[in-house]
């Protein structure tokens, strides 16, 4: 009789044992992915998720957004922790971020829009595709407008030094096998420029400037006509 408890007891303790391993094997792997999701979610400590960073800019709590886009408060946490790496919250619909360009627009934030050219690089499929290797930090570092500019302004220069070169390889309107080095560099160099020159319109745009679509359509039509005037004043 004594063997058969003795026996039980071990049973007892062993599937206690067991379950207490299998929950703490839960836990690891629960609050580790809440770690992993916390840190893609994160830039040094900040938000690096688009709507959110949009919505601090303009000073708006959750609920004055939601209050201010109509929607639950619930919708805007679901967007506001969509990671389309792992498919986590919810992608906002177009509508919803052309809604987010105009109810964000308060005295801290004057323009808005630049979300909408993030929204379709980082969080579209399109975009993802023709953008791969996109640095993040270059879309979403809107409160430093001094290092966007100098960001934007380094880059440049690093095309320009390669102007020369890519001049001698374009000008007989053809890239050869020997002259495949030079045109790559000079890809990646523009590619780069023009990726800080959208972080700097973004910051710009984040501190009230605006682009005037009519003065440039004015400014299109008279170069058509071989008239020789700058578009961006």
């Amino acid at each position: 009789m004594k063997k058969i408890v003795r026996i039980l007891r071990g049973a007892v303790q062993a599937t206690v044992e067991r379950r207490d391993l299998q929950k703490e094997s839960r836990d690891n792997r629960f609050f580790g992915k809440i770690i992993s999701r916390k840190e893609k979610l994160e830039v040094n400590g900040e938000s690096k998720n688009i709507y959110r960073i949009c919505r601090e800019n303009a000073g708006l709590k959750l609920n004055e957004a939601a209050a201010r886009l109509g929607h639950c408060e619930r919708s805007l946490k679901y967007w506001e922790s969509y990671d389309p790496e792992t498919g986590d919250g919810r992608l906002p619909s177009e509508s919803a971020v052309i809604q987010m360009t105009q109810a964000y627009v308060t005295p801290m934030q004057k323009n808005a829009d630049y979300l909408l050219v993030q929204h379709w690089v980082l969080n579209t499929e399109i975009g993802r595709l023709l953008f791969p290797r996109l640095d993040l930090i270059d879309l979403i570092n809107l409160k430093n407008l001094p290092v966007a500019f100098l960001r934007y302004q380094a880059e440049r220069e690093d095309v320009e030094t390669l102007d020369s070169g890519m001049r001698k390889v374009i000008i007989d309107n053809q890239i050869s096998e020997q002259e495949k080095d030079t045109s790559n560099d000079f890809l990646k160099e523009i590619s780069e420029s023009i990726i800080s020159g959208w972080g700097l319109m973004f910051a710009l745009m984040a501190n009230g400037c605006q682009i005037n679509n009519n003065e440039i359509t004015r400014n299109e039509r008279k170069v058509k006509h071989g008239e020789k005037l700058f578009a961006w004043r």
